[in-house]
C-alpha cells in the first residue's frame, strides 16, 4: 500500500543520471559530470545512503527507485573491511556495516514519487512501464526491510508520500523539529498503493491512526508524527546530522549477529500480520487507477 506523491510539486529531471556501471560515489567527481541519483559512502562501520536530486526535493523517479535498491542490496553482503587508518576513526568494522543511514540532500528527505514522470508513462498507454515503477518502489522497501544492519531514517523537510514509505521501512526514524509529513494519494485522486508498505505501516502507527493520516491526507509536524510513532527520536534542525551520527555510532556497537538474528524475529513478527496480504498486486491497481488521477 501506501505513499506516493507530492500534489504540490512535480519537477522534470534536468540533466541529471547515474554514474556509469555504478552507484557508489567516494571519491571526488569531475564537476562537469552529472551527479549520481543516489550516493553511498563509508564512515567506519556505518554506511551512509544520501537521495541526490535536491532541486526536485528528492522526488524519485524510475532510474532513482533501481539505483536507490541496488545501493541498499550491495550493502547487505558487505563484508569489506574498512581501513580507519586512512580516515582517522577509530570505528574501523572488520564485520562490515552495521547500521545505514538513510537522508536526502537538499530541502528535504523525499516529496514523494515523481508524479510528471508517472503521469508521462500513463498517458503514452505504457501500463507494463507504470506497473515496473510501482514494482521499484517495491523492491526498495523490501531491500529495506531485509537489511542485516540497522537502518536509521534521517529526515527533515518535506516527507510526503513515498517519502514516509521509505522511513518507515527503517528501523528507526530520526527528524528534524521542522519536518512535515502526509499521505496526500487520496486527496488528488490516486489510490494509496506504492511499495507495498500498507502493512508495515501499519505496524508502525497502527491502523486506526494510518486510516485516518490516509483518509485525511493532513499535514504532520515533527512532534507530531513523533506521537503517532512515525518518528522515534527529534533534533534541532541545526543539529540533525550530528545526532544522528552519534546514535549510528553507539548502535553501530551492537554484536551484529545478535542484531541479525534479533531483525529476523521481528520481520516473522510482521509476517503473521501480512497473512492474506495483497500488496502484491499493487503495481497493477496503480497502473489502472493513474490515468484518472487529477494533475
Amino acid at each position: 500500500m501506501t505513499g506516493l506523491i507530492d500534489p504540490h510539486t512535480s519537477a522534470p529531471e534536468h540533466g541529471q543520471g547515474r554514474l556509469p556501471g555504478g552507484i557508489v560515489s567516494d571519491d571526488p567527481r569531475d564537476a562537469s559530470a552529472p551527479a549520481p541519483l543516489v550516493t553511498v559512502k563509508r564512515d567506519g562501520s556505518v554506511a551512509r545512503i544520501q537521495l541526490n536530486r535536491p532541486h526536485e526535493h528528492n522526488m524519485l523517479t524510475v532510474a532513482m527507485l533501481k539505483e536507490l535498491a541496488a545501493a541498499v542490496e550491495r550493502l547487505h553482503d558487505d563484508h569489506t573491511p574498512y581501513d580507519a587508518g586512512q580516515a582517522g576513526d577509530a570505528m574501523a568494522a572488520p564485520e562490515g556495516v552495521r547500521v545505514i543511514v538513510l537522508s536526502g540532500h537538499g530541502p528535504s528527505f523525499c516529496r514523494g514519487v515523481d508524479i510528471a514522470e508517472m503521469s508521462r508513462l500513463a498517458g503514452a498507454g505504457d501500463q507494463r512501464a507504470v506497473r515496473a515503477a510501482v514494482e521499484a518502489g517495491r523492491r526498495v522497501c523490501q531491500a529495506l526491510s531485509a537489511s542485516p544492519a540497522i537502518t536509521i531514517a534521517q529526515v527533515h523537510g518535506k516527507v510526503i508520500g513515498a517519502g514516509v514509505c521509505l522511513a518507515a521501512h527503517c528501523d528507526l526514524r530520526i527528524s528534524s523539529d521542522t519536518a512535515t509529513f502526509c499521505l496526500p494519494e487520496l486527496t488528488i485522486g490516486v489510490p494509496a498503493l506504492w511499495g507495498g508498505a500498507g502493512p508495515r505501516l501499519a505496524m508502525e502507527v497502527g491502523i486506526s491512526r494510518l486510516r485516518e493520516l490516509v483518509l485525511t491526507g493532513e499535514v504532520l509536524d515533527a512532534a507530531t508524527a513523533t506521537g503517532h510513532g512515525l518518528v522515534h527520536r527529534l533534533a534541532p534542525a541545526g543539529r540533525l546530522p550530528e545526532e544522528t551520527t552519534t546514535w549510528a555510532r553507539r548502535l553501530a556497537r551492537r554484536d551484529p549477529t545478535a542484531v541479525r538474528l534479533t531483525k529476523t524475529a521481528f520481520r516473522a513478527a510482521e509476517a503473521t500480520h501480512r497473512q492474506g496480504d495483497i500488496t502484491a498486486t499493487d503495481a497493477d491497481l496503480f497502473a489502472y487507477a493513474l490515468p484518472a488521477a487529477r494533475p
